[in-house]
């Protein structure tokens, strides 16, 4: 098969906010759903792209896996083929849904389009939100063919608060799809399901809970505002129990850690209290890349130095902070003390290498708003205007 063509647009799509259709997690095009779902995934720009791969055309917005190939390493492309093989009929298996953006946290690297709690914040610092609107969601979810269904992706806002998924997984239990599923679900570990969704949650074929901790205990709380860590705690002993309670090998329980600069001197106090109470849990490790001043390759190389040591056992953390990057540090400084300021907290001891930091640290220049704004990507509204 040539080197254009991809399973995914044949198998499956990604609907998020807006009512738009995705063509998967790694490309730039997205289609506004006008008159119905069935009709926006099987023809128009989608099936432009499929006739496109079918020539063996390059298809723009696939850079990253022609890139990753050139470079010898797997892509989602190829992956896709592994997974569906090479086919040509269009057959809807798997979907990936961001419902809406109802969260109840107010997370430091997050936006408005994944918690509306966060809309406010970036009124008061930007003068605007990153979102077109407060509450987002999508509402076309209810148009899709679940006959042939055998995947679905979830993510947020908060999953597990989520009327529309509720919704969503209530229709798939009363037409007998639930056990032919396997269902993937992020949460931030402060809720625990309810109706539908814990139902679907116990009688799916296969299972995947990945439970955001970014830190041990308080620190964790403060990067993930509204959080409490010790519900969190709680609710993931109830996840982890589901790996018994499950048919053996079908159910996956893991914690991820995106790993920025409030945390990043402090990885290894979460992962030693994980590694006591879970021995069977997945613990895996992401790096923030946006916004830019969150990420650990953009820290003053005097910083760098001081919490090195705290890293060496994390290879690929090493190598990440150890990158080449432009400092932004007194971005990030502006951006921090902005939501302190708003939200009434403060980091104080939680982190105190990085609080004694930021308290001696000198400016080089003078911040203001205009400095930071042009690290985020506001959502126009007009691109939902017919």
């Amino acid at each position: 098969m040539n080197k254009s063509y991809c399973a995914l647009p044949f198998r499956e799509t990604m609907m998020v906010p807006g009512d738009v259709l995705l063509l998967c997690c790694a490309h730039n095009t997205n289609v506004i759903i006008k008159n119905s779902f069935d009709e926006t995934f099987k023809s128009g720009k989608i099936q432009e792209i499929r006739e496109l791969m079918l020539s063996g055309k390059p298809v723009s917005g696939c850079e990253q896996c022609y890139i990753a190939e050139s470079q010898g390493i797997e892509s989602l492309r190829e992956r896709s083929i592994k997974k569906y093989g090479v086919v040509t009929d269009i057959k809807l298996q798997a979907v990936e849904i961001q419902f809406d953006n109802v969260c109840n946290l107010k997370c430091r690297m997050c936006t408005s389009a994944q918690s509306h709690l966060i809309y406010n914040d970036e009124v008061e610092i930007f003068g605007k939100a990153i979102s077109w609107k407060k509450f987002i969601e999508t509402d076309r979810y209810k148009e899709i063919d679940i006959s042939e269904l055998k995947e679905v992706r979830i993510h947020g806002g908060e999953p597990f608060l989520s009327p529309r998924a509720e919704e969503f997984f209530y229709k798939i239990i009363q037409e007998n799809q639930i056990k032919q599923l396997s269902i993937s679900t992020p949460t931030n570990g402060m809720i625990k399901p309810t109706g539908a969704f814990l139902t679907a949650i116990q009688q799916c074929k296969v299972l995947s809970i990945i439970i955001s901790i970014d830190a041990y205990g308080d620190l964790n709380d403060y990067f993930r505002s509204k959080s409490n860590f010790n519900t969190v705690i709680d609710n993931l002993d109830f996840f982890y129990s589901l790996i018994d309670q499950r048919p053996v090998g079908s159910t996956t329980v893991g914690v991820s850690t995106t790993v920025n600069v409030y945390n990043v001197n402090k990885l290894q106090e979460l992962d030693l209290f994980l590694q006591s109470r879970y021995p069977y849990l997945k613990v895996g490790k992401s790096f923030l890349h946006n916004p830019d001043y969150l990420r650990i390759s953009c820290l003053p190389k005097d910083y760098k130095n001081k919490i090195r040591h705290t890293v060496v056992e994390y290879p690929n953390v090493l190598k990440m902070l150890d990158k080449e990057d432009t400092d932004y540090f007194e971005e990030f400084i502006f951006y921090h003390r902005q939501l302190d300021s708003i939200r009434q907290e403060s980091l104080g001891n939680l982190n105190l290498e990085l609080s004694e930091f930021i308290e001696n640290y000198k400016f080089k220049k003078e911040i203001a708003t205009e400095h930071i704004i042009k690290f985020s990507n506001f959502i126009d509204p007009g691109v939902f205007d017919d």
